[in-house]
């Protein structure tokens, strides 16, 4: 049986919780969820029902009011706010909407940054780089600044960078939002590849159901609280 590599035990976030005074909005509600290593998840759901909460919790950009998240074994409310942030960068990775690469670097140097976050010496960064780079067919472009490259390369890249650190789990919020339909199948594509070749382990959010067929598994958050499979 493939070992859990994100744990959520009833995790629910109510902001305004202990403010006296304050309206509470309960976002989150007493969620429970395994995703096992190398699963390909994908999260689904209308506007406002706690998507993106959800994805902030597992990527640590926030704590739940209640209940604990476990990530690679690591029970992350025993960790604090210093060690929380060294523990995001190096056992998470990142995909947004919008790549976010840093316009005046070339792309191989925005793919090496969060290595450079974590400090230390590595002296095996740039060939990690240079390999996550020819596996997204971004191989030729490696010294090409990120302001003279297309929006599906840059994409390309960004799935790059997710993946240096060499994550326990990467989250991907929206990642084909910004492309057109022939890019971001290009992109479903290539995650679905990397989960598959190298174990990748993913989770993706995403109103764009309809480009991520045959993926391993569906939720759909609906008022805060999770349901299995496709139900809007």
């Amino acid at each position: 049986m493939a070992e859990t590599v994100l744990k959520l035990d009833g995790v629910s976030k109510v902001y305004g919780y202990g403010r006296p005074g304050a309206i509470q909005t309960r976002a989150l509600d007493d969620v429970s969820l395994d995703v096992k290593r190398g699963e390909f998840l994908l999260v689904v759901g209308s506007s406002g029902s706690g998507k993106s909460t959800l994805l902030n919790m597992i990527g640590l950009l926030d704590r739940p009011t209640t209940g604990t998240i476990s990530i690679d074994g690591t029970e992350t409310s025993q960790l604090s706010d210093s060690h929380l942030s060294m523990f995001r960068s190096s056992r998470l990775g990142f995909v947004f909407q919008f790549a976010n690469l840093i316009q005046e670097l070339s792309v191989i140097e925005n793919v090496e940054l969060p290595c450079q976050i974590l400090g230390g010496p590595d002296a095996n960064v740039g060939s990690r780089a240079r390999s996550l780079l020819d596996a997204v067919d971004m191989g030729e472009h490696i010294h090409k600044r990120a302001n003279m490259i297309s929006g599906g390369q840059a994409q390309r890249a960004a799935i790059a960078r997710g993946l240096i650190n060499e994550p326990a789990l990467v989250l991907a919020d929206e990642p084909t939002g910004n492309l057109d339909s022939k890019t971001a199948s290009v992109i479903v594509d290539l995650m679905k590849r990397m989960a598959s070749e190298i174990g990748q382990t993913f989770v993706v959010v995403t109103h764009d159901r309809h480009q991520f067929a045959d993926v391993d598994r569906i939720i759909t958050i609906r008022d805060g609280t999770v349901h299995e499979g496709e139900t809007d």
